[in-house]
Parts: structure tokens; sequence; C-alpha cells
């Protein structure tokens, strides 16, 4: 390298950058100056007068430059691997600070699929709050397709859905697998049958659960066949759908792990038979805290179950 003003006695007054030992670092993994500056995003001639600053510094050259390559001198032989332990050194601080941070006072955002039950997910919380004591929490309630794009508007940092297709943005993590079957009370006319076909569901009184993510799986089943329902409710609560279902106003379709009232009664839906996935969503390319990965790894770890009891209200 060209030797800067001054160069051979260590520079006074001044203290040796961080970036400076990192530039340094990836010229020699590099053994070339464009790529390097390039892998650290900066322009060849910055990467070249934070190096000189940094030999300034030491008060030797720790690099030659020869033609088609770049070559250490004998102090850059002699110091690559202190820098090298620097640069780890760093790396650890920083991971630390960010897990002493993240116990402090992290936070993490959920967004939840509106029929999914909240018993699981706050099982999983129990089990974070032993870890983070201090973690702010916020969970946000959507339909299942919107789940995603809060996702991917950064509004959530993992989502608990179920559709049948993500975009190739959205790492999915799948978690557990049912049927949607048909609900309806036991003194209804179809309630004498062993499966119900999605043709009779139709034919009878239909009470639309608006919330849920049956349609888009329906589409994705069926496609331009979809049957004409005879609709005769609609309702985002559940708790009206089950009341209108015990009065005997008409039958629904509900994932098979849902709990219903007593009195409510579910058949296999057939002809066609049609499964849900629910998955955890992540978003690639987006770094989660270490309490956003506990929380995965804590999900993906557990037994899922279509228990009623315990998986779906």
């Amino acid at each position: 390298m060209d030797v800067p003003p001054g160069f051979g006695s260590r520079a006074e007054g001044r203290r040796m950058e961080t970036h400076e030992i990192r530039y340094f670092l990836a010229v020699v993994r590099e053994l070339n100056f464009t790529r390097a500056a390039a892998a650290c995003g900066i322009s060849q001639p910055a990467l070249t007068r934070a190096i000189q600053k940094l030999e300034a510094e030491l008060g030797g050259a720790l690099l030659l430059r020869r033609p088609g390559h770049v070559e250490l001198t004998q102090l850059g032989r002699k110091l690559l691997p202190l820098l090298g332990q620097v640069e780890l050194g760093l790396a650890e601080i920083r991971k630390q600070a960010e897990k002493v941070v993240g116990h402090q006072g992290s936070r993490l955002r959920l967004g939840v699929m509106c029929t999914t039950s909240p018993t699981v997910i706050v099982d999983l919380l129990s089990i974070l709050r032993q870890q983070y004591p201090n973690l702010d929490v916020s969970i946000t309630d959507a339909k299942a397709s919107a789940v995603v794009d809060l996702l991917i508007d950064d509004q959530i940092d993992v989502g608990v859905t179920a559709q049948p297709t993500y975009p190739d943005s959205v790492a999915s993590h799948p978690l557990l697998s049912e049927d949607f079957v048909v609900a309806l009370s036991a003194m209804h006319p179809l309630a004498h049958s062993n499966v119900i076909t999605l043709s009779e569901v139709a034919q009878a009184s239909y009470l639309e659960r608006l919330g849920c993510e049956f349609d888009d799986y329906l589409d994705v089943a069926v496609g331009d066949t979809v049957p004409d329902f005879n609709t005769a409710f609609s309702s985002e609560r559940e708790d009206w759908i089950q009341a209108l279902i015990l009065a005997g106003q008409g039958v629904a379709i509900v994932p098979e792990g849902m709990g219903c009232l007593s009195g409510i009664i579910k058949r296999p839906l057939v002809e066609p038979s049609i499964q849900r996935t629910i998955s955890l969503l992540t978003l690639r390319g987006r770094p989660l805290s270490e309490a956003g990965q506990t929380f995965v790894r804590a999900a993906s770890a557990r037994k899922w179950s279509n228990n009623p009891k315990s998986t779906y209200a």
C-alpha cells in the first residue's frame, strides 16, 4: 500500500477504530481490495484510507499490494490472529448485550388467526415469560389471510395462521393438520348420517362463519365448482353460530378440533374432504429477537393435537 504522510511512527492522539479492523480482515479474506470494499458495503477509497489509518496507529504496513493479489507483511501476519480475536470478541459483546436487553425489555409482536384458541398461545407465552420476565408481548387477532399481510407489512414478528399457500417471502413451519367437519344439532335430520357431503351442506340451511379460512381451502379443493350454499345466517362470532346450531337453524363447517357447546355434534365432511394446516410464520431475511426465536422453538417443539379441550375454542 502507499505510505501515508508521517507513516512509520505510531499515530499520536488517536485510537484504532473497530471498523478499521473489520475492513482489514475483509481484505485478508478476499485478498482483493475491490471485493473487500463490496463485502463491507463501502467504496474502495474509503476502505483504503481506513486501513492506512490502522497501519499508522500500529506503526507499520500490514498489507502489500502485488499485481493481481494482496499479501500480508510480517507485521500483518503477526497481528492477524490478534485482530481476528478482537473481531470475535466484539461479536460476542454484541451477542451478550442483545441477550441482556432481550431479558430486560424486548418486545414480541404476535399475529394469531381468530379461529385459534387463546389456550395454546397462553401456554407458550407462559414458557417464554419464564425466560424473559419483562417481555412485552402484543397479540393481534385477525382473519387467517390478514395475518400474512400483517407479517409482510412488519406489523407482527411471528404469525400463527392457516392458508393453502404463502408468498415466497414467508417461511411457514407446519404445526398441526386437521379436517374440516360439519357441526350440527343432534336433532338435525343430517345427524343420522355417518358422513355428510359438501352438496348436502350446501342444500341445508348454512351458517357461514365469516372469520374462518374454510373458503380459502374450499376454492383450492373444488376450483370453479364451488356449490351455491343456501346461506341462512352469517356471523364473525362463534357464539352466535353455535347458538344458531343449537336452535336448529342450520349447519356450519368448523375445524375438527374446535370445541363446541353441549348438544352440538360433528360429522366428517366428504366429497370432498378438506383439511387445513396451522403454521407458524416468519418473514425470510428479517432477523428475529432472541425472544422471538425462543417462541418459534417452543411452538415447533410442542406436541400439538386437535383435542378441543386443549387446542381450539
